[in-house]
């Protein structure tokens, strides 16, 4: 009977669970494995460990950056984003930053910087009249910048 309760121990120990729009990356003291797991349940090794990443659609916000204008007009706004983890960069983006903090990371910074890039090739009255131009231009520059990390727009 003992032996039998030890069994089962041993083998919930080697459970795992990837939750929906996750992908499970995979360590063994601190090495990490070359393959992810998708999402559903698994057996690993007792010793492994494994970092959920999610994979779904996220929202990054900020708000009031600021920014000069090519007429050095001082131009605020707030910006919104959609992005996700490319599932194919998962391992390589877990690598860099361990702390799944992407946002923080990677998306706020880039938006910061794209922003003001972007703004400054316009002065204060084509910002309004060229509205979708100064879009596109926020939105290439972000999809080029992020797309390194393995992050998608």
């Amino acid at each position: 009977m003992g032996l039998a309760i030890a069994a089962i121990a041993a083998l919930s120990a080697c459970f795992t669970q990837v939750a929906p729009s996750k992908i499970g990356v995979v360590t063994t003291w601190g090495h990490v494995e070359a393959n992810t797991l998708p999402e559903s349940p698994h057996l690993v090794s007792p010793m492994a460990k494994v970092h959920e990443v999610f994979v779904g659609l996220d929202v990054a916000r900020i708000t009031g950056p600021q920014a000069a204008a090519r007429d050095l007009q001082s131009v605020h706004t707030d910006l919104t984003m959609n992005y996700r983890v490319d599932p194919a960069r998962v391992i390589a983006l877990y690598r860099n930053s361990p702390t799944l903090e992407y946002e923080a990371s990677y998306v706020q910074p880039a938006m910061f910087e794209v922003f003001k890039s972007v703004v400054a090739r316009y002065t204060a009255e084509e910002l309004v009249t060229k509205r979708q131009q100064v879009s596109e231009g926020i939105l290439a520059g972000l999809c080029t910048k992020l797309q390194g990390y393995g992050l998608l727009i």
